[in-house]
């Protein structure tokens, strides 16, 4: 019992634990989600910021190429004059509708920077995209007819070329090539540089990286086991570009970890010691009422243990007392009965008290002898007659079990004591009681009738429960201590039978045994009462000394 008790504590603190760790980590997780999506959140809107400033640069250099190509053409040495006053142009172009170049003219003598341009742009110029196209803006729609003018890029030697343009009054083009070179400087000098305060940054780097995911500019803290956590491309025209943090693989699990994780860890330890703290305490409790009660249970035992030789000697000397005393003398006989029926009746209630306490410890053993059971019926009987004849209950039998048969008479003997003692304290306002034997197939079946009120229907299922008292009415004889049925089952089931309750008001019970041998025919025109058959199986001592149930 003791280590049933431990094991359902222990459960039962395991399973609280095991659903707030469940609960905790689930909500940790979200947490983590929740923490990850608002630093990214967080980190976009820098980035955001960055490409805005990035933008504002592009802007800029877009206004200077519109002043810079009002006029529409110009002379060799005009153009030579524009690209050395203006360093973040590489080259100048003009292109007519018909999609002849105007210039750089092929035919000329050119510079070598001149003809390197001519040969990364010539599929441009030969298809005539820029004349064809409806050029888009920066945020992907398209420009009216009367402001045609825009970036285009593309890609030459694995790198990113920007051409600004814009349409001619004769519907040709007109624009310039910028410097790459100038514009990712220009662009490095409006970002961060690493000594920003920013919190971001002294956990990870922001890199700008080209459209071959070379990194053009770094700044932050950076480690060798940096990996890219988010990034967003640029707006156009640098779509291919993009912004990126790098951070260290334990980014999130070290804040998370000395945060979430740690409330959650926290709380864990704080209810596991509370719960293990009432387990221990209901276990100590448990032990000391355990142990009270033992003591309680094996003081009524050694008091019980104690009566029985005393009232024995009660029993004993009230006997020959009756004896000794004249047949005439009416009055003293009937003090000397009530002496012996009530000493009777303790003997019979210290029995019960002490044969359940030995069936609590395991302590019963089955002592078989061979006997007439009949013979151990009318025995009991008899030492219920004086009872039974003072309450005017007429005894009705009909013994059948005459032959040797193999058995505990102690037993026996016990459960008889408790079904006709029950007889006699509840349900002696039927004035009868019926008791009948037989015996068939090495059992023994003895049915003990009343005829009495019976047993309320709600509480049949309950008859055979230790400590169960179905009534305490003063009326009904002395009260009992609700251990006699559960005995007397008890001890049956150890002889390999069983006792059950077959009829209550007439009513059949499912709790019957289930042959038709032990049924018992009911008086239709007298049903009240309840009906309880014990039945016992023969014993087999063939092996030796042990006794084992046939």
């Amino acid at each position: 019992m003791r280590l049933k008790l431990k094991i359902t504590l222990i459960v039962l603190v395991l399973i609280p634990l095991g659903i707030f760790s469940w609960f905790g980590f689930r909500a940790a997780d979200h947490e983590y989600d929740n923490f990850r999506i608002t630093v990214q959140n967080l980190i976009k809107s820098k980035m955001t910021e960055l490409d805005n400033q990035i933008l504002k640069i592009l802007d800029k250099r877009r206004l200077m190429l519109q002043k810079l190509t009002e006029r529409e053409s110009w002379t060799t040495d005009e153009s030579h004059q524009i690209l050395s006053s203006n360093p973040f142009v590489n080259n100048l172009f003009a292109q007519a509708s018909s999609g002849n170049l105007i210039f750089p003219f092929p035919v000329k003598p050119l510079r070598d920077s001149e003809r390197k341009f001519l040969i990364r742009t010539q599929s441009i110029f030969d298809q005539k995209i820029l004349i064809d196209i409806r050029p888009e803006n920066e945020y992907g729609r398209v420009n009216p007819p009367a402001h045609e003018d825009a970036w285009y890029t593309w890609f030459w030697d694995n790198d990113i070329r920007m051409l600004y343009w814009r349409k001619t009054s004769d519907g040709g083009v007109i624009g310039a090539e910028l410097s790459m070179v100038r514009l990712i400087s220009d662009i490095i000098a409006e970002l961060p540089d690493s000594t920003t305060d920013d919190p971001l940054l002294s956990s990870g780097s922001m890199i700008l990286a080209d459209s071959q995911n070379r990194p053009l500019y770094r700044w932050g803290f950076s480690t060798k086991d940096s990996e890219l956590f988010f990034s967003i491309p640029l707006s156009a025209p640098l779509r291919s570009w993009s912004l990126q943090f790098h951070t260290g693989k334990d980014f999130f699990s070290r804040s998370f970890v000395s945060g979430t994780h740690f409330q959650i860890f926290s709380a864990f330890i704080v209810l596991a010691f509370a719960l293990f703290g009432l387990a221990y305490y209901l276990h100590f409790e448990y032990n000391r009422t355990f142990q009270e009660a033992e003591q309680r249970v094996s003081f009524v035992n050694q008091v019980s243990h104690e009566l029985k030789t005393p009232l024995t000697n009660i029993r004993m000397y009230s006997e020959l007392l009756e004896m000794s005393l004249p047949e005439d003398d009416e009055e003293n006989r009937q003090k000397v009965e009530i002496i012996i029926l009530e000493s009777r009746r303790l003997s019979r209630m210290i029995g019960n008290v002490l044969t359940f306490s030995r069936h609590q410890k395991g302590k019963i053993q089955l002592k078989p002898v061979s006997g007439i059971p009949d013979k151990k019926i009318e025995q009991v009987l008899e030492s219920f007659m004086l009872a039974l004849r003072s309450k005017q209950i007429e005894v009705i039998s009909d013994f059948n079990a005459s032959s040797e048969f193999f058995y505990d008479s102690d037993i026996l003997e016990q459960i008889l004591y408790n079904l006709i003692s029950n007889v006699e304290k509840y349900a002696w306002t039927g004035r009868k009681i019926f008791i009948k034997s037989r015996m068939e197939n090495n059992l023994l079946n003895i049915w003990v009738r009343d005829f009495g009120r019976g047993i309320q229907e709600q509480h049949c299922s309950l008859i055979f429960q230790p400590f169960v008292r179905l009534s305490d009415r003063t009326d009904e004889g002395t009260s009992g201590t609700g251990i006699g049925l559960s005995i007397a089952r008890d001890l049956a089931r150890m002889h390999g039978g069983d006792v059950y309750l077959l009829y209550n008001n007439g009513k059949k019970y499912d709790v019957s045994p289930v042959d038709g041998s032990a049924d018992i025919e009911i008086d239709a025109e007298n049903q009240a009462g309840a009906c309880f058959l014990a039945r016992i199986r023969a014993c087999d001592c063939s092996n030796g000394s042990s006794a084992t149930i046939m």
